[in-house]
């Protein structure tokens, strides 16, 4: 039989009071029998204990709704709320803290929840309406914290936010182009917490109710920016070398708090700091990451001690729950695949997670031609020499294979320092072999962005053996402006492949320091790397004074940040013009400039 509406509303009261009973610096008035229209009493917040008029901080309006639903999600619950409520929350009281608490059949608790409507997010919820006549909107509600403490903390910034927010010029977010529409220049960007004794700014439980991100002008006039949500961990993150056993390496450890309590985390492993030091590790991140797990797991399982930066951690005689063979299997697995990876001078990360059957396959591939040393079939391609992408992942590595008398191929690694190709004489069949290069200038565009094994040493070492001269430097340089556009289209690789730039730059610069292209090249290679330095500067202030060209007077001009001026001459190009000088990688700086 269902509990009639009214007796549980005046049960839900009765189990609302309970918790802030606790809290020494508050007292409740919820109305049992006679509620009000939009809100259900009041609490009243005082500074101490003592409650008098002088330590009245001030009242929080509040509504109450009981239920004998079902409680969906331990961390929040989602429940409706009357679009003409929030609208008098924020008209009427500027602010409520909304409850629900759940009942079971017999009335007795279950679980309390809360949302917080402040200023901002009254009106953080009524813009994300979707039509105007809509009546309610679905909202999150997160469980009333237990703690008197942290009950204590809700109670004292609500009334401090409210007090800021009611005063406010402005609620909602604030683009940085709104911002500078409307010439807003903030002279303090602030959030406000509540430190009690025995917590520092980094613990979590001063997060775990949220914040409000307040910035203020120089005048005095103060915007709600953000909200920071309710936190359910918070850690900070420093690179150590780490040894467990006969494992040594240098990672990155978290250490932190959630709601658990204190926590040590190195990738997958996570260590409780609590009073039987809990160890756990499960398999996350990249190959690299996984096996650097794998092992330093092992070392610990196997010695029991942990060091720090050769310092003494901690010591576990026995982790309880190791399949050891699976551990090893894991090793050996993931470093099969490690090994490719460093065979082959892979850069980017490889996530087993992104792996499709595809790219298991062509991975399987690769291990056997490049780790094994087998000859391997590609397809029905019977060529003498071809050339293929073996794409994995989101990336490309570039192989070229060569047909034995078995009708299979040896592969080899395109990218690798000890291949070189050479272009067609103009007009002619003929290899311009006096000229030959690395073949990381055989290259896409497309390639250069999704390549996964690019690295300037192996440019380098290239170049050493083919260089740069005036015979290829023309063809170089036209690869050399793809490569810039494979980097502003965010290449997998774009730190090396920025570096390979670098190199190819400064080499042609050095090869004629007269050639305006060159100087161009070389001046929006530094740009990008944040290297163009007063010297530079001066060069590039030289050049645009003294140049006939309308196209290399926009690229000084983008180079020295003159963006209207530098549209203004490209204006001046006619339209073949100006649509080829907008695939060159300089238009990309104006782009984003």
């Amino acid at each position: 039989m269902k509990a009639d509406n009214k007796k549980i509303g005046e049960s839900a009261v009765n189990h609302l009071e309970i918790p802030f009973n606790g809290v020494t610096n508050v007292l409740t008035h919820f109305a049992k029998n006679d509620t009000g229209v939009c809100v259900d009493g009041f609490i009243e917040v005082y500074s101490g204990t003592a409650m008098t008029k002088e330590s009245l901080l001030g009242e929080i309006p509040v509504q109450i709704k009981g239920t004998t639903s079902k409680v969906a999600g331990r961390d929040g619950v989602k429940r409706k709320v009357d679009i003409v409520d929030l609208e008098k929350y924020l008209d009427v009281y500027a602010g409520v803290l909304y409850f629900v608490v759940f009942m079971d059949s017999k009335l007795s608790l279950k679980e309390i929840y809360y949302k917080q409507y402040l200023p901002f997010d009254i009106r953080k919820a009524l813009k994300e309406r979707k039509h105007a006549g809509q009546k309610t909107i679905t909202d999150k509600f997160r469980p009333l914290p237990k703690d008197p403490v942290q009950l204590q903390r809700l109670c004292i910034e609500f009334v401090s936010d409210y007090r800021k927010q009611r005063g406010t010029d402005v609620v909602g977010f604030l683009t940085p182009s709104e911002a500078r529409d409307e010439e807003i220049k903030f002279e303090t960007i602030e959030f406000t917490k509540t430190l009690y004794p025995g917590e520092m700014p980094t613990s979590l439980k001063p997060f775990e109710t949220g914040a409000y991100l307040y910035g203020t002008t120089s005048a005095g006039k103060r915007y709600v920016l953000d909200r920071i949500p309710p936190l359910d961990s918070i850690q900070s993150s420093s690179t150590h070398v780490v040894k467990a056993g006969d494992f040594e390496c240098e990672c990155q450890v978290a250490i932190g708090e959630d709601r658990k309590g204190d926590f040590l985390k190195i990738g997958g492993i996570t260590l409780r700091l609590d009073d039987v030091c809990t160890f756990t590790y499960d398999d996350v991140g990249s190959f690299r990451a996984r096996l650097r797990d794998a092992k330093l797991f092992k070392g610990f399982v196997e010695s029991g001690e942990i060091y720090f930066d050769g310092e003494f951690f901690g010591r576990k005689d026995t982790v309880n729950n190791v399949d050891h063979d699976e551990l090893e299997r894991r090793i050996h697995a993931y470093g099969r695949i490690v090994g490719l990876m460093e065979r082959l001078g892979v850069i980017a990360d490889w996530n087993p997670e992104d792996f499709d059957q595809a790219g298991e396959r062509r991975l399987s591939q690769l291990y056997a031609a490049f780790v094994e040393g087998v000859h391997v079939s590609v397809g029905a391609q019977k060529e003498n020499l071809i050339v293929f992408n073996c794409d994995i992942a989101g990336t490309r590595i570039k192989v070229l294979g060569k047909l034995d008398e078995n009708g299979r191929y040896e592969l080899y690694d395109l990218t690798s320092s000890s291949l070189i190709f050479a272009t067609c004489l103009e007009g002619q069949e003929r290899l311009d072999d006096e000229n030959p290069m690395p073949t990381l200038f055989s290259f896409t565009e497309e390639d250069y962005r999704l390549l996964a094994n690019i690295t300037r040493g192996k440019l380098i070492e290239s170049l050493s053996r083919s260089p740069i001269k005036t015979g290829n430097a023309d063809f170089i340089n036209n690869k050399l402006l793809e490569m810039l556009n494979a980097y502003d289209k965010g290449a997998v690789c774009s730190d090396e492949l920025l570096s390979c730039c670098d190199t190819v730059t400064k080499t042609l610069f050095e090869l004629d320091p007269h050639s305006e292209v060159y100087a161009i090249n070389r001046a929006q290679t530094l740009y990008r790397m944040h290297k163009l330095d007063a010297e530079w500067l001066g060069r590039i202030r030289a050049l645009e004074a003294s140049t006939s060209s309308i196209e290399a007077r926009a690229s000084y001009r983008i180079l020295l940040g003159e963006a209207v001026l530098a549209q203004s001459c490209i204006e001046l190009l006619d339209d073949a013009a100006r649509a080829r000088f907008a695939t060159w990688p300089i238009y990309n700086l104006l782009q984003k400039a």
